[in-house]
């Protein structure tokens, strides 16, 4: 029996420079008759590709996209050049031209990728996935469509990721993995729920509708197409309301409710967008009426799509369509109807034999393409890496001999500079020894006021980058234990808001004093761009590339420079009181409500050049109010001091904290600097020491 047709929107992104519903066909022509720059011609040539008339007039389409491609070449512009092929790309797909489709579609990508156009590599990776889908190459499909979802999760595009979570759940369902594609359209739904988008509601629950349908649980199936009823609104596009009633027409059919399946179906006919959704509507009802005994109606249906699909050129419908019809002449032993039309069925599945050869062929040779192209990507990559290889180890051979040099060189200078000082001071003890000892005395203190000025500088410069308690106290139940080891620290802790986003961490930089210091302003600046330039929100993301940057900074890959820092990173969203941490050797602490102490491990790494750099990841936290997280650094715990003169160490500091976790977090910030001096006692302290409180 026909398997009913069933509507899937592939969507197709693209990017206009100017807004499509502010230009129509004829003023984008009197705009190019004025000449115009070459960039808004260019921008002009892009929009007559597409959309204008990608669809219907295919030849205009790529005669204006190589026109965009000529003049953007010209004139070296190499976004509006990816635009115009991603947009000529389309319009070979449309038409079924997948190899140029793809061809187009991966110089898109490669221009985009060359200037870090993220929404353009977004864009060709899903229109490439779209042609291998459309040859029934799914696993080459899901990678594309996989790579697209990376980026548009990266860049918190909503409504990319609900339509490529979509168009996996479709590879899926072609492939009958129906529990797979429900969890690819429950994503794609989460996506949309987030946009809150009607349409793109409705598409996520009719899809998911469909799933359960699949899986034969027609109460979730009923449940999820009721959701999407829910989103029906009078500014509901047609492609949805169409959408929403053949899935409802459906799922009354699988429940063997055929009068109301058929009104669903008959439902429909206002939103009719394309030819395809009109001939599935027909065949749809025909069969319906065939359920219901209603043979003339069923009839007159079936003969309505067999003539559109003739008109239409569509012979996969005509193959069943004929059957169909030769059918009903057989029950009116109609002879001579039943005959020819029993003859067309035969022509028509002798074409659809031959046309599904052709395809297959151009599936093998797609599939020939793809592989080819991966072999060489795999060489060129491979030729990447040995030559990176040989320049790291001449950049490596020319530091040894630089080392080598400026060694020589400290040797005979530290040489000449002893000898005169042996020459100087004996002359100077002979003549006036008081003298000397008197000025090198007072020289000294000179110097040391003048290091200390510095330090003290050094401080103001370094408190400037330091959040203010009372900005975090506006925001949060917080306070903070802060002593560096000297006047200034390699220990920072950093406070910044975003939206909804409140961030804050504490961290702890390689060494204490001057090059600490040092240190914190490189990483706090590394954390601040990580949030406000690059626009990151997860805490992993953060310190992945708080880390880049440090190694950037730096220059570390090249001087194996291992400095950076040990980081705790908390990321609350004030409005839904959701928590994500993420931590770089530091963990966090959380004291419930009923004083059970929960560890949160961290990624044993640091946000530094480290030789197994792995991505680091964060823990989404469920946190009960009136719970306590602490965030520190490892110098608490370090301190040697008590009777024996050993560490202080994490097992009695969090017994400590169990034992104050009732007062207020000034109260317990108070308590942990008392027991630290306790402890310590006259011993010097060894490292800079911070611990952050907050009450959630």
């Amino acid at each position: 029996m026909y398997s009913r047709i069933f509507t899937v929107v592939l969507l197709f992104f693209s990017l206009t420079l100017f807004s499509q519903n502010d230009f129509s066909k004829k003023e984008l022509f009197d705009l190019l008759n004025k000449h115009p720059a070459d960039t808004l011609r260019i921008d002009c040539y892009n929009e007559l590709a597409w959309p204008v008339y990608s669809y219907d007039k295919p030849d205009s389409s790529i005669y204006f996209g190589e026109k965009a491609i000529q003049l953007a070449t010209q004139i070296k512009d190499l976004r509006r050049l990816s635009v115009a092929h991603r947009r000529i790309g389309i319009t070979f797909l449309n038409t079924g031209e997948l190899q140029k489709s793809i061809a187009h579609e991966e110089e898109s990508y490669a221009l985009s990728e060359k200037l870090g156009f993220k929404r353009g590599m977004l864009l060709a990776s899903n229109n490439i996935g779209v042609a291998y889908l459309n040859s029934e190459l799914f696993n080459k499909a899901l990678g594309y469509f996989l790579k697209g979802l990376k980026i548009a999760e990266e860049t918190g595009d909503f409504s990319s990721a609900t339509n490529i979570y979509t168009n996996c759940g479709v590879i899926y369902r072609s492939i009958g993995d129906f529990t797979k594609s429900k969890e690819f359209f429950v994503k794609a739904d989460h996506y949309a729920v987030l946009k809150k988008n009607n349409d793109l509601l409705i598409t996520t629950k009719c899809n998911l509708s469909t799933a359960y349908r699949n899986l034969k649980m027609i109460d979730s199936a009923t449940f999820y197409l009721e959701e999407a009823g829910k989103h029906l609104i009078p500014t509901t596009s047609t492609a949805s309301k169409f959408n929403y009633y053949l899935n409802r027409g459906l799922l009354f059919s699988v429940s063997n409710q055929h009068q109301k399946a058929l009104e669903a179906f008959l439902a429909c006919e206002p939103f009719i967008g394309v030819v395809g959704e009109k001939i599935t509507l027909q065949i749809n009802v025909a069969e319906e009426y065939m359920k219901l005994n209603e043979r003339e109606k069923a009839f007159d249906y079936f003969n309505r799509a067999y003539e559109l699909s003739k008109k239409n050129q569509m012979y996969s419908n005509l193959e069943y369509l004929s059957y169909a019809i030769a059918t009903i002449y057989e029950t009116k032993q109609d002879l001579k109807n039943y005959t020819r039309m029993l003859k067309a069925h035969l022509v028509y599945k002798d074409s659809n034999a031959q046309i599904n050869k052709v395809q297959l062929l151009a599936k093998q040779q797609l599939e020939f393409d793809y592989e080819r192209k991966y072999i060489a990507d795999s060489v060129k990559f491979q030729q990447k890496d040995q030559l990176k290889n040989a320049e790291l180890a001449v950049a490596a051979l020319k530091l040894t001999r630089q080392k080598s040099f400026e060694l020589m060189l400290l040797v005979i200078l530290v040489i000449i500079l002893v000898f005169s000082l042996f020459i100087s001071n004996r002359f100077l003890l002979i003549r006036k020894q008081k003298k000397i000892i008197e000025n090198q005395k007072n020289l000294v203190d000179v110097k040391n006021q003048e290091i200390l000025d510095s330090i003290n500088y050094a401080k103001r410069l370094q408190t400037a980058i330091l959040p203010q308690i009372k900005d975090i106290k506006a925001m949060l139940d917080f306070d903070i234990l802060y002593l560096p080891k000297d006047i200034i620290g390699g220990d920072f802790y950093f406070f910044h808001t975003s939206g909804d986003e409140v961030f804050i961490a504490i961290c702890d930089c390689t060494g204490h004093g001057i090059p600490g210091a040092i240190m914190s302003v490189v990483c706090h600046q590394a954390l601040q761009k990580s949030i406000t330039e690059f626009a990151f929100t997860s805490p992993e993301k953060i310190l992945s590339q708080a880390r880049q940057l440090i190694i950037e900074n730096l220059n570390a890959r090249h001087q194996n420079i291992k400095d950076g820092m040990d980081c705790s990173l908390l990321v609350i969203n004030k409005r839904t009181r959701r928590v994500c941490w993420a931590g770089a050797n530091n963990p966090m602490w959380i004291i419930l409500p009923d004083k059970t102490l929960v560890e949160i491990k961290p990624d044993k790494q640091p946000v530094a050049f480290y030789e197994n750099n792995k991505e680091f990841t964060a823990k989404e936290l469920v946190v009960e109010p009136g719970s306590h997280l602490y965030l520190f650094t490892d110098g608490y715990a370090d301190q040697f001091g008590g009777i024996t003169g050993k560490k202080y160490k994490n097992k009695p500091l969090k017994s400590f904290l169990l034992s104050i976790c009732d007062l207020p977090v000034e109260a317990q910030v108070e308590h942990l600097h008392r027991n630290f001096l306790k402890w310590k006692n006259n011993l010097d302290q060894v490292d800079d020491v911070t611990i952050g409180v907050l009450r959630f």
